[in-house]
């Protein structure tokens, strides 16, 4: 008769029934240790799992956040340059229709070329130091 090892087979897990019979106790402690760490290893491979989608999570709401920020500052930013560009529209017009009215109502007659006196009475161009030689020369004795 062939004898049958007392090793729990880890391929096939026992149904229920009558609970396995140990050789000694050291073999049921042993086994007994192994389904606790395999138990454990589960429980703290699911506690990484669960930290690691909760630091996600958090950066994903974070990026979720800022995006949020920049879409309402841009969509104010969009908005008060809709009213700039309003004024700014409405700012052309007005001058648009000034100049039109000044067109209209204003006519332009060629005034003549001044001549004699009046020339030397026009102001002198420049910086303070020519205007005042430019007056000397006109009060000097010819």
């Amino acid at each position: 008769m062939a004898s049958r090892s007392n090793v729990p087979d880890e391929s096939s897990k026992r149904g229920p029934g009558r609970p396995r019979k140990w050789t000694d106790n050291a073999e049921r402690a042993r086994a007994y240790r192994q389904r606790k760490a395999a138990e454990h290893a589960t429980a703290d491979e699911l506690r990484r799992e669960r930290r690691n989608l909760q630091r996600r999570v958090a950066r994903l709401t974070e990026s979720l956040d800022r995006s949020e920020r920049r879409r309402q500052a841009v969509e104010h930013r969009a908005g008060r340059l809709a009213e700039t560009v309003a004024h700014l529209r409405a700012d052309v017009d007005a001058l648009r229709a000034a100049l039109q009215h000044r067109r209209d109502h204003v006519s332009i007659t060629p005034s003549p070329e001044p001549t004699g006196p009046a020339v030397a009475a026009m102001p002198v161009p420049g910086n303070r130091a020519a205007r005042r030689r430019a007056a000397r020369r006109r009060q000097r004795p010819t």
